[in-house]
């Protein structure tokens, strides 16, 4: 399978409400999985709380991607996390990555968020009690 459709495939499956999230990502992520995004580094355990406390607060999440490039064992992207907060405010983001695989699971994500709809207090997709 081309890694990019396989990183589109994961996504999918991440945030879907229908698949527990912690076995998931475990299926889809190297035990060794590295993150940095924004500056600020993470591993697989810290990850999965990373997902799961958003996904809980969001609803008709969806992935537009603008780019994939593939090289090797490795995607480039650019796409927006596109949906709503469960009070039914819209929440988008742009999300510019680096994604590594090792074994067909993803190893390492570097990148950069920005949110375009949603507070800073709402970051990650996750909504608090602050207007989006």
């Amino acid at each position: 399978m081309e890694y990019k459709r396989l990183l589109q495939d994961i996504w999918q499956k991440v945030y879907d409400n229908n698949l527990d999230t912690a076995t998931t990502i475990k299926q889809f992520f190297h035990p060794s999985f590295k993150q940095c995004i924004n500056g600020e580094e993470s591993d697989l355990d810290d990850f999965i709380k990373h997902v799961i406390a958003p996904k809980i607060q969001m609803i008709d999440i969806h992935m537009d991607y603008k780019y994939l490039v593939e090289e090797g064992e490795s995607v480039e992207a650019c796409y927006y996390p596109i949906g709503k907060n469960t009070k039914g405010k819209p929440i988008k983001a742009e999300v510019i990555v680096y994604v590594e695989f090792l074994n067909q699971q993803i190893r390492l994500i570097h990148g950069q968020v920005r949110y375009i709809k949603g507070s800073l207090a709402n970051a990650d997709m996750y909504n608090g009690d602050n207007d989006a």
